[in-house]
């Protein structure tokens, strides 16, 4: 059977995002520059490993090298600004007592452990914190 759709695949701004807890469960979100909140991660480097991306990437924006990441939470996309997004959530763990050092990207950070901490803050999109909010609720039960 012949298809006459043009197909139309989408370029897409990949990123990696990890739900990042410590022993307490609270999660560690950062703050940007704009104000607005958002989980640790980024986009990879070219041929980099995403493992070795999120690695860095922890490092970079928090200065935390000691981390296991668990398994993937969820894998969305969306469209910001006129471009395709397409994100791999992760979640892991970490120790609290890990002496954060941001980047020049962040200007605060926060463990938060509820759902009230998390509706307080303004996140970097609305969508973001519907996420935030339902990675938050997911990750934990699996890291109970």
């Amino acid at each position: 059977m012949q298809n006459n759709c043009p197909e139309e695949h989408g370029l897409f701004k990949i990123t990696q995002n990890i739900f990042l807890f410590n022993e307490s469960g609270e999660l560690l979100l950062l703050q940007h520059t704009t104000g607005k909140w958002l989980l640790v991660g980024g986009r990879l480097n070219a041929s980099e490993q995403w493992e070795n991306g999120l690695h860095r990437e922890v490092r970079e924006e928090t200065g935390i090298s000691e981390l296991s990441v668990e398994g993937v939470l969820q894998v969305d996309n969306w469209g910001h600004k006129g471009l395709h997004q397409y994100g791999v959530f992760f979640y892991g763990k970490t120790k609290k007592e890990n002496k954060i050092t941001l980047s020049e990207e962040h200007i605060n950070y926060r463990w938060v452990k509820s759902d009230e901490e998390i509706n307080e803050l303004e996140f970097w999109a609305p969508e973001l914190k519907e996420r935030v909010l339902a990675g938050f609720k997911k990750a934990g039960e699996f890291l109970k």
